[in-house]
């Protein structure tokens, strides 16, 4: 039975990004997270489908993404150990450190170490478009920005449709009241 990286994390409970990394780390995938590809020793185990949905429009709805399964025969291959999890966590928590720490030195005078161990741990901390690692992202990246302009959009338009309604309503409630408040204060403060 094949099974995505996903699915065969979850008996080791790892997520797909840490299987991936771990397969990549065996020596079955190579390249980086988004952008994986099969080895030749990989390629005895993995079977690799590449989706396109062609809805037409806009670039973005034209979305193409590739998927990745795995013979079950591959996990008598892997070395999983409770060692081997906590090896691939601690990369990875290092990767994102440094990526962070590189992003904070855009544009400042410090030097960015930028040595063959490090370029590899930053770049197996890049975003993922991958299909397996997608559904474990809990960062919003692209989404957020997407979300808020469409909301804005939402609320410019509910603007626009409500003005007439509103000014009515201004015009001959909200305002008449504050007019009739105003002149009964006015006449107490006279008396």
């Amino acid at each position: 039975m094949r099974k995505s990286a996903r699915i065969l994390g979850e008996d080791y409970g790892l997520t797909a990004k840490e299987m991936n990394f771990l397969l990549k780390d065996e020596g079955y995938l190579e390249g980086v997270p988004g952008n994986y590809s099969v080895t030749e020793k990989g390629k005895a185990f993995a079977e690799e489908e590449d989706h396109h949905r062609g809805t037409g429009g806009y670039a973005w709805y034209n979305r193409n993404w590739t998927t990745r399964t795995w013979d079950d025969s591959i996990l008598d291959e892997l070395d999983i150990t409770d060692e081997k999890k906590q090896q691939i966590r601690q990369k990875i928590t290092l990767s994102k450190s440094m990526n962070t720490k590189q992003t904070e030195n855009v544009g400042s005078d410090e030097k960015t170490d930028f040595s063959s161990d490090s370029i590899q741990d930053t770049e197996s901390n890049r975003p993922s478009y991958d299909f397996e690692n997608y559904l474990d992202e809990e960062e919003d990246d692209d989404s957020d920005v997407g979300a808020a302009i469409a909301l804005g959009l939402l609320l410019t338009y509910g603007v626009i449709k409500a003005a007439p309604h509103v000014k009515r309503w201004w015009e001959n409630k909200a305002f008449p009241g504050i007019q009739k408040l105003g002149r009964k204060i006015s006449s107490k403060k006279s008396e």
